[in-house]
């Protein structure tokens, strides 16, 4: 099956219940679409064996769920003992894709504009299509 049917890099207008013209200007936002349910693809976010096949983590880092509401939403945390982002994963069922929304916020002292310009946008991007992959069947 070719990556373009499982990865639908489309834009959307907004998830249900979160206003359109909201925009988190401190962080960075993904939203994608895969052909893949919210339970499967949660669980590649949950359990640490998959996350890893996708999301390699450098030594020191590591990524810290603070709250989940299975399987819809993910709240966590990614440190490397020094600096610190929280992660905001929003999943919406939407018919025979799953709309994925992922916020990166940095916490002080880093900021949105060192995210950039450290590749943090090009490396989850990358992870994302590595979890495209992931959920071919």
């Amino acid at each position: 099956m070719r990556h373009e049917h499982l990865l639908i890099d489309a834009p959307v207008a907004a998830l249900n219940g979160v206003p359109a013209d909201e925009e988190r200007r401190d962080g960075l936002v993904f939203t994608r679409a895969f052909r893949a349910s919210p339970e499967h693809m949660m669980r590649h976010w949950l359990e640490p064996g998959l996350r890893q096949r996708w999301l390699p983590l450098p030594a020191p880092a590591r990524m810290l769920p603070i709250a989940q509401a299975f399987p819809t939403s993910l709240r966590a945390t990614v440190t490397d003992g020094t600096h610190s982002a929280y992660l905001e994963l929003l999943l919406q069922d939407d018919g025979p894709v799953t709309v994925l929304r992922l916020t990166i916020v940095p916490v002080a002292p880093l900021t949105r504009d060192m995210l950039i310009n450290t590749g943090h946008g090009d490396r989850w991007e990358a992870a994302l299509y590595a979890l495209a992959d992931l959920l071919a069947p």
